[in-house]
């Protein structure tokens, strides 16, 4: 909820991917909250997500993935299928990259795609592309580790994507004000 640019850090987020599904590229959106009452939901469901309550979500990523998961396997009909998980603390997410995942998705039945950013080649990208195949495997997600176990597990074929940029997270004040005020080299 904080303001980045004039509007609340997860409206970027929402933006994107709300630009991929008019482009044709996503078929919905789907936003996990803890609280189907709180403010943050209020406005994510305002900016025409389904919502999906996670009350434990507080006890770490992994539960908000799980939760999310599941209603995708509940709402998406049979059939070769996968979801682009994306982090709201991302505003940087860009509908480019999630169209560049979806196509090597298609073209390579990869169990998952993800980004490499040329601006950090050694750190993990996001958003995740998720094949079908493994969102019954996030019953064992719990914590704070998110995807990044099932993804280092082995056992599946994970594909890369380079491209440009970066995708940084906003986690505290300073990163929101880093972001608002980059400085000057």
């Amino acid at each position: 909820m904080a303001p980045l640019a004039g509007r609340p850090l997860v409206r970027h987020a929402a933006a994107a991917l709300r630009s991929a599904v008019e482009r044709g590229v996503l078929q919905g959106r789907l936003a996990v909250v803890r609280d189907l009452t709180s403010p943050l939901a209020a406005l994510l469901e305002a900016d025409g997500l389904m919502l999906v309550e996670a009350p434990d979500s507080d006890q770490g990523l992994g539960h908000s993935l799980r939760a999310g998961l599941e209603a995708a396997e509940r709402s998406i009909p049979r059939g070769p299928a996968a979801v682009v998980i994306a982090l709201g603390d991302q505003p940087d997410i860009d509908p480019d990259v999630v169209e560049h995942l979806v196509l090597r998705w298609r073209t390579s039945g990869a169990d998952a795609v993800r980004p490499r950013y040329s601006g950090e080649p050694d750190v993990p990208g996001h958003p995740v592309l998720l094949d079908r195949r493994l969102w019954t495997q996030a019953e064992r997600l719990s914590g704070d580790a998110g995807l990044g176990k099932l993804l280092r597990g082995g056992g599946l074929r994970l594909e890369l994507v380079d491209v440009s940029g970066h995708n940084p997270d906003i986690d505290t004040r300073a990163d929101l004000l880093a972001r608002d005020h980059p400085m000057e080299t």
